[in-house]
């Protein structure tokens, strides 16, 4: 465990040496949260409240997407599929150490500055905005253990992507329709309950309301007691199945690996 702690440590510090890299994934999430701030403003000057969202609960509702979409950082996909691409990964392979675990390490360390910079700011602008938190500690418990299954989710949604380009060697295409499918279906852009019926019976089937709507919604109190920790026990599910998918396409793409180098 102390080697997986390692790599854990050198991805903080290597998330913290390239600082562009770090400004540039905390502005482009800011960025898009500004703009769906605005856009949920001007729709909130003529309804009072939509599905049992008032303009407090939707501002609430996108600071803490703000924060889920920050735990994994915006390049982690992008350096997977580099590596698979360029056969980087061949010297991976002959460390002591499984390839999905370190780069989950790896991946897990490099989000912490940009969750913790974002975090800091929607601190600061709920205390600007006069924004009511909750006021009970186990709301914020339970957040943080949903936060972080909200981080296996998505990594494990964009290593299982990732692999994809043992098939496709492009990497392109699949970051970006994964990143549409992610955004519209894990509450990013529009709360599930907000969707119509068979968008919401769709999107309640995926993971991906794993990723900001289980959270956000704990954190809300729109979900509390029992049925929080049952959609906290949907997350450990999804986690348990993606963990297995992503196992059945790694021996998969390790056998084409083995072809390819003849």
């Amino acid at each position: 465990m102390r080697k997986y702690f390692k790599i854990f440590t050198c991805g903080v510090q290597d998330a913290s040496a390239y600082r562009g890299n770090l400004i540039v994934g905390v502005l482009s999430n800011f960025i898009i949260t500004a703009v769906m701030f605005y856009i949920w403003k001007v729709i909130y000057e003529t309804n009072v409240t939509i599905d049992n969202y008032n303009w407090e609960d939707m501002k609430i509702y996108l600071f803490i997407s703000f924060i889920c979409n920050s735990t994994l950082s915006w390049s982690a996909e992008t350096k997977i599929s580099k590596k698979i691409i360029t056969g980087e990964l061949t010297s991976d392979l002959i460390k002591p150490m499984g390839f999905m675990s370190m780069t989950f390490f790896e991946t897990a360390g490099a989000g912490v500055p940009v969750s913790l910079i974002s975090i800091l700011i929607m601190s600061v602008v709920a205390i600007f905005m006069k924004i009511q938190m909750p006021t009970n500690p186990i709301v914020y418990f339970m957040f943080i253990i949903s936060l972080v299954f909200s981080f296996v989710i998505n990594f494990f949604i964009s290593f299982i992507c990732a692999l994809l380009c043992f098939w496709t060697e492009n990497y392109f295409g699949i970051t970006k329709s994964k990143q549409v499918i992610v955004n519209f279906f894990s509450g990013a852009l529009i709360p599930l309950n907000m969707m119509p019926g068979v968008l919401q019976k769709i999107a309640y089937a995926l993971p991906f309301q794993g990723i900001v709507f289980i959270p956000s919604s704990i954190f809300m109190e729109s979900t509390v007691g029992r049925d929080a920790m049952y959609l906290i026990l949907s997350q450990i599910v999804w986690c348990i199945v993606l963990y297995i998918v992503q196992v059945i396409l790694w021996r998969c793409a390790i056998k084409k690996v083995v072809i390819n180098g003849g």
